[in-house]
Order: C-alpha cells, then structure tokens, then sequence
C-alpha cells in the first residue's frame, strides 16, 4: 500500500526514497517487486483519495497549473506512474469534493 501527500519531490539530494511523495512510493515499490522476483503485471492496483477538502476554484484560462488542489495532481500522478509501470488498475474511487455545508 502506497499512501503519498504530494505527487513528486522537486529536489532530490540523496537516495532516500520518502513515502510522502508518489514517485518515491513507486520507485520504492518496483525496486521491492524486483527483490521478490514478481513481475509488476502481476499486481493489481486499487487507486482511492485525490479528494479537495477545499471549495475547487473556478478554473480560468489564467490559471497556472501549479494552482490546481494537491489532490487532483496525487490522481494524476497514481494514473500515470502505474501505467508507466505496466501495473493493471482494476479500481478508482477517487477525487471526491467534501461540501461543507
């Protein structure tokens, strides 16, 4: 189980692989699978969370894509590093916006 805050660390100034970011957490993973001799296809991802505790800003052709909610950019990262690693992603339940009202 990977559970990451942030989609990908900016600098890298050591080989440590922090669980709190969705890069490391798949590096850590592959580098795992290999030492277990499991091909990758053989998992199967299940994807939860990417949710905005916030109220979503209105999005503008002004708007930098750095701006977007921290969650929205975790779903995209889970989506595209599995995809990269070959890995099957058999369920996603995510991105979900909590209404304070």
């Amino acid at each position: 189980m990977c559970h990451y805050a942030l989609p990908s660390r900016f600098e890298r100034h050591d080989d440590r692989l922090p669980p709190r970011f969705a890069d490391d957490c798949m590096t850590s993973f592959e580098q795992s699978a290999k030492r277990h001799n499991t091909p990758l296809s053989k998992f199967q991802a299940k994807i939860f969370g990417g949710g905005n505790m916030c109220e979503k800003q209105p999005v503008t052709e002004d708007s930098l894509v750095s701006l977007r909610p921290v969650g929205e950019k975790n779903v995209e990262a889970a989506f595209e590093l599995l995809s990269q690693l070959s890995v099957p992603i058999h369920v996603a339940h995510v991105g979900d916006f909590a209404n304070a009202a």
